[in-house]
Parts: structure tokens; C-alpha cells; sequence
């Protein structure tokens, strides 16, 4: 790929998983340390259960995330699209791959050998911090991701309090007229959506590999600015 492309895929994907201390150019020099591989529509990337030595970054097109039911079979979990990265979990904490990729279309991929993964990580240097943020970040987003799809699945926010969800503060209320006084009436609550056997395989997918061993991450510093501040707060009100 031309450097104007990578560049462009680096800045894309750090948007979309924003850290303290980012940097594109970093980013830019660990992808042009991989090897570009191609895949053709239904090739399998990964298998679940085998051991996993490599990561990768999808630069270009869609992968499949399966995984085997009890009866054996692949069941679509997601499909991720480019920018993004997967397959770090092995390289993290040593397990083995928990589902299978499979490409969804023509699909580019960058990909890290543990052994340039583990060099990177020694590197006394700025792209080993980047390397290791940005696995933490996209780590972070993928749970993120799952909550929301596992609170979706149990039926939204009632199913998990138990309470409706409340209305907003801008809806109108009756009002009682003067000859009429009306009861208010809670509306009644809902039944929590039924759970189906696709829907727990998905929860087993989202859940599993989340047990992680954090051995080599634990000298990251997330610095904080004011301007992070800032920004957190903004998304809270």
C-alpha cells in the first residue's frame, strides 16, 4: 500500500480509538514494520481454538467474527469493518484464538508476528507505548461494544433494573382540568425479552476471553489533560 494510504488508515483508526498521547506517525511506522496479506471472500483468517501467534490490522474490507455452537456449528457473531484490529487476545494473555475470522469480501490486512510484537513492547521508545495504548484502547472499545449488545439482547434497560425506563425531562405531563381530576397510571412493566439460543451463543462470544492477564501492560501511564477533562465532562452532561 502507498504511504498516503496507510497514513490515511492510521489517522482513521485512531478517531475511532482516541488516546492520550496518539500518534499517527508512530502508528504509521508499526504498520510499515507488518506484512500486507490479502484474503478472498469466505477464506478463513483464524480458527477457534488454534493457537494464535499473530495479530492483525484490518486496512481494507470486512471479516466475520463465528463462533461454534454447541452442535458444532459457526454461528456470525459481528462483522467488523476496517479501520480496526483483532486477534490481539492471544498475543495478551497466551489463549487460544476464541472464535473464527473469516473474510467477508476482498480484505487487506497488516499483520504482527508475536516476535515483532514482543520487540516493539522492549522498545524504550514512543511507538511501544503507542503500540501498547492502542491495543488497550481498542480492548476498551470492543468491551464497550459488547455491553451494549449484551444490554440489547436481555431486553434493554428494564430487563437488567427491573424498572421502566423513565420518560424525559422535556416530555409534556397531563394535567388534571378542573372538573376532572385523572389518575395518573404507571405504565405497566414489560416482560424481559425472551432469550434465544442464538442470542445466548452471542452473550458466550461477547463474554468470552474477557479474563485477561495483564502481565506487560501494567507500566502503561494514561496522562490526563485538561482538555480530556474537558471533553469527559462535556459527554457526561
Amino acid at each position: 500500500m502507498e504511504d498516503q494510504q496507510v497514513s490515511d488508515w492510521a489517522a482513521r483508526l485512531l478517531i475511532n480509538n482516541p488516546f492520550p498521547g496518539k500518534s499517527q506517525r508512530d502508528l504509521v511506522q508499526i504498520i510499515k514494520a507488518c506484512r500486507l496479506v490479502y484474503f478472498q471472500e469466505n477464506e478463513v483468517i483464524l480458527k477457534e481454538g488454534d493457537k494464535g501467534d499473530e495479530f492483525y490490522f484490518l486496512m481494507v474490507g470486512e471479516v466475520a467474527v463465528l463462533k461454534r455452537d454447541t452442535d458444532g456449528e459457526d454461528r456470525k457473531l459481528v462483522v467488523m469493518s476496517a479501520p480496526t484490529l483483532f486477534g490481539h487476545m492471544s498475543l495478551v494473555d497466551g489463549s487460544p484464538r476464541s472464535a473464527t475470522c473469516r473474510a467477508e469480501g476482498p480484505v487487506t490486512l497488516a499483520v504482527m508476528t508475536r516476535q515483532l510484537y514482543q520487540e516493539m513492547l522492549s522498545r524504550p521508545h514512543p511507538i511501544g507505548t503507542n503500540l501498547r495504548r492502542l491495543m488497550l484502547a481498542t480492548l476498551t472499545r470492543q468491551l464497550i461494544n459488547g455491553n451494549s449488545r449484551l444490554l440489547g439482547l436481555m431486553g434493554g434497560e428494564q430487563a437488567v433494573t427491573g424498572k421502566p425506563k423513565t420518560a424525559s425531562r422535556r416530555s409534556k405531563q397531563p394535567t388534571a382540568t378542573s372538573n376532572t381530576a385523572k389518575k395518573m397510571k404507571a405504565p405497566a412493566p414489560q416482560e424481559p425479552k425472551d432469550v434465544s439460543r442464538e442470542d445466548l451463543l452471542e452473550m458466550a462470544g461477547i463474554l468470552n476471553g474477557w479474563k485477561v492477564d495483564a502481565t506487560g501492560l501494567s507500566d502503561i501511564e494514561i496522562i490526563e489533560t485538561e482538555a480530556d477533562r474537558r471533553r469527559i465532562g462535556k459527554s457526561l452532561k
